[in-house]
């Protein structure tokens, strides 16, 4: 009992600093005005507001590819208690910017050698109560992607992938393009998207889905869950 408290503590201390972390304001800047055609003309990079609950996944693909991109090999690489290791091929893990405490865990994590969606800790606030007569650990913020299903709230008698440590910070602007995925980091949260499903996410304080993904009935042990098709 006393491992599952301390685990309990964990994943609850950790939804807490990633909302902390995610209530930075959002800010937009206008592009510069074009300069006369009698003087030289400068171009001036922006950054677009980030898409909002509404958005399609059409535009909300697009905002994530106009970020600026980072090399993968940067995520493969996790920390655990300040103890750094390295991922097994082709895995990455990641997280929105700002200060973890000793033993917190959060952010994003594949394990695609398990056939593993994408796993993540955003620190939703809305997540979904545990379900009724349900036993076991239950982590009601525990998001899983795999572009053909989105759940939110599960089972899960171990930290799972989390157990590697938690991932390096993707900062805000940035893009991390990995396998099937791509994920940019925006004050708003962390927005990815799977490429063959043609579906996306937004992960801050409340969990937005975008493109073919669907409000379903969720098995038992599942919170929350949106299907395509």
């Amino acid at each position: 009992m006393r491992v599952w408290s301390v685990l309990c503590l964990i994943f609850l201390v950790a939804g807490c600093v990633a909302h902390t972390q995610q209530q930075a304001p959002t800010s937009s800047t206008s592009p510069a005005a074009s300069a006369p055609s009698t003087a030289p003309t400068t171009t001036t990079s922006t950054t677009t507001t980030a898409p909002g609950p509404e958005a399609s996944v059409e535009s909300v693909t697009r905002w994530i590819e106009a970020g600026e991109p980072v090399d993968a090999e940067e995520f493969r690489a996790v920390d655990q208690d300040g103890a750094p290791s390295e991922l097994s091929g082709g895995e990455v893990a990641f997280r929105s910017p700002g200060e973890l405490g000793p033993r917190i865990i959060g952010g994003c994590i594949t394990a695609f050698k398990y056939k593993m969606p994408l796993s993540c800790l955003p620190g939703i606030r809305n997540a979904p109560p545990r379900p009724p007569d349900l036993p076991g650990q239950w982590i009601s913020g525990w998001v899983s992607f795999d572009g053909a299903t989105v759940t939110v709230g599960s089972l899960h008698g171990d930290p799972g992938p989390f157990s590697e440590g938690v991932g390096l910070p993707l900062e805000h602007g940035k893009r991390l393009k990995f396998g099937d995925y791509q994920c940019r980091s925006d004050q708003k949260g962390l927005y990815c998207v799977n490429y063959p499903h043609h579906s996306a996410i937004r992960m801050s304080d409340e969990l937005s889905v975008y493109g073919c993904t669907k409000r379903a009935t969720p098995p038992r042990g599942i919170g929350v869950q949106y299907d395509c098709g």
